[in-house]
């Protein structure tokens, strides 16, 4: 059987970005199902497609309409793993050793919860865990020996990729900057019914277009305890919304880089237990396609 694009890549080189790991040694069982060859877990219903392959690297697939996934389009890269919070309120996201990556589950679309146990740099372990219930993918974890580390803890992101990179002015309006400017204003129109909105942890919402410069790694959006609920809203994820929730003791914050810029240029949606109040790991980050 042919093996189906969104896959082709996948099956060709299976590199790891597991907390960071960077070898592409299969340590996790994977199915043997054509479509899901190489991946050690996978959810899917017509809106969007959750995998993670045996090496730990964890992917979302908005789902065009009439089911088609490709891997050349839309994507979601998602990191999970433990980071380390330092003196100055900075974290460092610790190096996954893909060596160490074991479960005792079966790899499998059918599945309630999986239990994957690793360890990272400066001698860290971990359990990481991955739920579907209720149309949700829920991920957490927990630290289960710090090692080296002092103040520990377990994290995951999704990372929204720049939205429109393939959108550019028909070849009739080359050399026309009259058409130019025309494509540009229907293009703008477009970016500003794109939305992100967001409820913050004390109560408050918000949300932005994708069109305005914001700068999102700031207190005045994140506010002093995160957020709790997030809704991106985008044409170009394939027509798809995606909600993202932080269970309690856990926090979510929004960031896209050191300047404000358009959220059409990429957004990180990142996630960590509180891990004071969540010593059992609980604590989930939920995410759903719609």
């Amino acid at each position: 059987m042919k093996t189906p694009q969104f896959l082709a890549g996948v099956c060709l080189s299976l590199v790891a970005t597991f907390g960071g790991t960077t070898r592409s040694d299969a340590i996790l069982p994977m199915m043997e199902e054509d479509e899901w060859l190489g991946y050690f877990v996978g959810v899917e219903d017509n809106k969007w497609r959750f995998g993670m392959t045996s090496q730990g690297k964890i992917t979302i697939f908005p789902i065009e309409s009439g089911g088609k996934v490709s891997a050349h389009g839309t994507k979601f890269s998602v990191q999970a793993g433990v980071q380390e919070v330092m003196p100055n309120g900075s974290v460092v996201m610790k190096t996954t050793d893909p060596e160490s990556l074991t479960s005792e589950n079966e790899a499998s679309l059918r599945f309630d919860t999986v239990t994957i146990s690793g360890e990272a740099t400066g001698g860290v372990k971990f359990e990481m865990y991955i739920e579907q219930r209720s149309g949700f993918v829920m991920i957490g974890g927990k630290v289960t020996d710090p090692g080296e580390l002092k103040n520990p803890r377990f994290a995951a992101s999704v990372y929204l990729p720049k939205a429109y990179s393939r959108a550019k002015p028909p070849k009739s309006a080359e050399g026309d900057e009259r058409e130019i400017k025309k494509w540009q204003k229907k293009q703008d129109r477009v970016l500003k019914k794109d939305k992100l909105s967001f409820k913050r942890r004390d109560g408050e919402r918000g949300g932005f277009d994708f069109l305005e410069p914001v700068l999102l790694d700031s207190e005045e959006v994140n506010g002093k305890d995160g957020m709790s609920e997030i809704e991106v809203e985008c044409e170009d994820y394939n027509g798809r919304d995606f909600v993202f929730n932080a269970s309690p003791n856990s926090v979510m914050t929004l960031s896209n880089g050191k300047e404000a810029r358009s959220l059409a240029n990429g957004v990180r949606i990142s996630w960590h237990q509180e891990a004071d109040k969540d010593p059992e790991g609980k604590a989930r980050f939920a995410i759903k396609g719609k």
